[in-house]
């Protein structure tokens, strides 16, 4: 199929809203992960100078880390989950649950902003791989799901380059919450899966015979680690080192889109 052709052509009509609906999902959870990052730091100098009277480098790493570190612990028990209840569900709840999570951001102290963050992480692990389950359960063939979840593969990295522009649209509007709009973005991406066809609840059956080698698994793992570790040291370094040219608030926000 040739990649210049529309979006519609490439998929049934009965479910491309269904697909969109996913797409725009997967796109909003990966935007709240990158959204917050270029404000951190502002929120850590303006409402936290108290209590941290000079080095923000520990709690802005500790602040980045802790979503990815959450979403690390929880993943397991997402797929656990979905594989038992109707997945749908979850994908609809963990998305209210996300925006819940950005809309306070601002008006909190250091100890909420923590747990704001790590309940974005929770949030964000149910949401990014459930999306792609679901998308693989409404098609047939190995074709077809591979041009999925190539779609939603790149709207997730879309979601990445335009979370923190879509922040800074935000805070232009809402100055001391500054990811209002994104919350609400993403509580109607969350009211569309709601209307959205996304085919029928299937539970999975334990099958020896379609386990992958361990080897594979543990090579995908580690490929995996290594490639999300090394973006999130670069994420890292834009918020923290900051001589000998300081960088302000949107070129961090720029610099973290290239990304």
């Amino acid at each position: 199929m040739l990649p210049g052709l529309p979006l519609q052509c490439l998929i049934p009509r009965d479910r491309f809203w269904g697909l969109v609906s996913l797409l725009i999902a997967i796109a909003a959870a990966s935007a709240a992960q990158t959204s917050v990052l270029p404000f951190l730091s502002g929120l850590l100098e303006a409402g936290m100078s108290k209590v941290i009277p000079n080095d923000h480098g520990p709690h802005l790493t500790g602040l980045t880390a802790i979503t990815p570190f959450t979403a690390l612990l929880l993943a397991p028990f997402w797929g656990w989950l979905a594989d038992r209840f109707d997945h749908r569900h979850i994908l609809v709840i963990a998305l209210f649950v996300l925006a819940l999570a950005l809309a306070p951001i601002g008006r909190t102290s250091l100890a909420g902003l923590y747990v704001l963050r790590a309940i974005a992480g929770i949030a964000s692990a149910a949401v990014i791989p459930i999306t792609i389950l679901t998308a693989s359960m409404m098609v047939v063939g190995r074709i077809e799901q591979a041009r999925w979840i190539t779609w939603l593969t790149a709207f997730m990295f879309m979601g990445d380059f335009a979370g923190p522009q879509l922040a800074e649209l935000s805070a232009r509007v809402w100055p001391r919450s500054p990811l209002l709009g994104l919350a609400g973005g993403i509580a109607i991406a969350a009211c569309l899966l709601i209307f959205a066809h996304l085919g029928t609840q299937r539970i999975s059956k334990p099958d020896s015979a379609a386990k992958p080698a361990l080897s594979m698994t543990l090579g995908l793992l580690l490929i995996t680690a290594i490639s999300g570790g090394g973006l999130a040291a670069i994420h890292v370094s834009l918020l923290i080192i900051q001589d000998p040219f300081p960088l302000g608030r949107e070129a961090v926000a720029g610099m973290l889109s290239l990304c």
